[in-house]
C-alpha cells in the first residue's frame, strides 16, 4: 500500500493544489486506531484528515493520515488557501 501511495503521489499533490485553489473547502479530521504503529501504543488514536473541494458537480476529495490532531496538520494541508473554510469549530482551524 505504501508503494502504491508513492506511485500516485503526483496525482494526490495535484488534487490538493486544486482544492486549495478553490474558494470553498470543507475540512474535518476523524480519529481512528492504527495497530502496531511505530512509537505509539495500540490504544492510541491517529487521525484521518479530509478536505472536500467546492465544485458540487465534480467534488474533489483528499484524505491524509496524521498521527496527531495538531493544528499544524491543518496549516500544512491548507497552506495558501484563500477562501471560505467550513469546519466543525475545532480550534486547530482557528488560524483560518
Amino acid at each position: 500500500m505504501i508503494r502504491c501511495a508513492e506511485l500516485v503521489e503526483p496525482v494526490t499533490n495535484l488534487l490538493l493544489e486544486r482544492i486549495r485553489a478553490g474558494g470553498y473547502v470543507l475540512a474535518d479530521e476523524t480519529p481512528f486506531q492504527v495497530l502496531k504503529e511505530k512509537g505509539k501504543r495500540a490504544e492510541s488514536l491517529s487521525y484521518l484528515w479530509a478536505l472536500r473541494g467546492e465544485d458540487p458537480d465534480h467534488p474533489l476529495l483528499y484524505y491524509e493520515y496524521a498521527p496527531t490532531r495538531s493544528g499544524e496538520v491543518a496549516r500544512r494541508l491548507l497552506a495558501g488557501f484563500k477562501g471560505f473554510l467550513q469546519t466543525d469549530g475545532y480550534a486547530g482551524y482557528d488560524g483560518f
